[in-house]
């Protein structure tokens, strides 16, 4: 909501200064000097230029009435392609919680500790993967998230970054109350709550001695960015289409709330302390 009362307070300008009307020397009527002898004639030619046939009013009036109706479309389709560039991140972050659940899954059947409840959120089956391609999915994901985030308005951009460190803290509240112990799961859960604070993202290494992405990864991402921007034209096109539509928030996993999220992100990163504790409900 947000979001768009920013995009049409775009359009709703209340600034705007009529100016005066001068005289050939460039004095405003009105102004000091000479006017006592100038104000009739220039009466005179004002009403000259007001007086005007019916014909030539009624196309002022449809010319106005045109640029309103283009004002109005322009309007409609900012909204409509901010509505899109918001879907497009919006989907890329729930394919990162997806990943996330996914990994967090292999780590609890390997500790044969119950598993956690997933996000409704759709994703392909990942059985064929181990576990350092789906970290590698993860390291992808982010890197998209980090590039789709730099292609929003700045005023949009710091609204979802918000609404998304909520749910990377409500999703994380979860594994808190289960009392998991830290595992790589929360790396990644860190770095994605560090990206939305920072704007960036580690790069993914390939060893412990390389400390550059390697070359399958860089073209791995590389193509899904690339499937990125055709995927957010097709989306361009859906939102044009349907005037009436609105991004959509990925449904994640229910929680007690973002506080023991934060507790839990904190014990790791300290470095988040002053971040963390604006999301809290309850004050420390």
């Amino acid at each position: 909501m947000k979001i768009l009362e920013f995009l049409r307070s775009l359009f709703t300008r209340t600034d705007v200064e009529v100016p005066m009307e001068g005289d050939h020397t460039g004095n405003a009527i009105g102004s000091k000097g000479d006017m006592t002898a100038r104000k009739p004639e220039a009466s005179h030619e004002q009403n000259k230029k007001r007086r005007l046939s019916p014909c030539q009013g009624a196309a002022f009036g449809q010319q106005d009435d045109v640029n309103r109706e283009r004002q109005d479309q322009m309007q409609e389709q900012i909204i409509r392609n901010a509505q899109a560039s918001l879907q497009m991140v919006y989907g890329v972050y729930g394919n990162t919680i997806t990943m996330l659940e996914e990994l967090e899954t292999r780590e609890l059947k390997k500790k044969k500790h119950r598993l956690l409840p997933r996000s409704e959120i759709e994703v392909h089956d990942q059985s064929g993967f181990s576990d350092e391609e789906i970290q590698g999915k993860l390291d992808t994901q982010l890197l998209i998230l980090q590039t789709q985030l730099g292609c929003c308005h700045d005023e949009i951009k710091k609204n979802v970054k918000e609404e998304m460190k909520m749910l990377t803290l409500n999703w994380s509240s979860l594994r808190e109350e289960e009392m998991l112990p830290y595992g790589k799961t929360d790396e990644y859960a860190q770095k994605l709550f560090g990206l939305l604070v920072t704007g960036k993202t580690d790069h993914p290494k390939k060893s412990n001695c390389s400390p550059l992405m390697g070359k399958e990864d860089m073209q791995e991402t590389l193509g899904a960015i690339v499937h990125g921007q055709h995927k957010q034209t097709d989306l361009d096109r859906v939102f044009k289409n349907d005037p009436k539509r609105k991004a959509i928030v990925p449904k994640m996993r229910q929680t007690a709330g973002v506080d023991k999220g934060a507790d839990r992100m904190m014990k790791e990163r300290p470095d988040f302390e002053d971040v963390v504790d604006n999301y809290r409900t309850n004050v420390r």
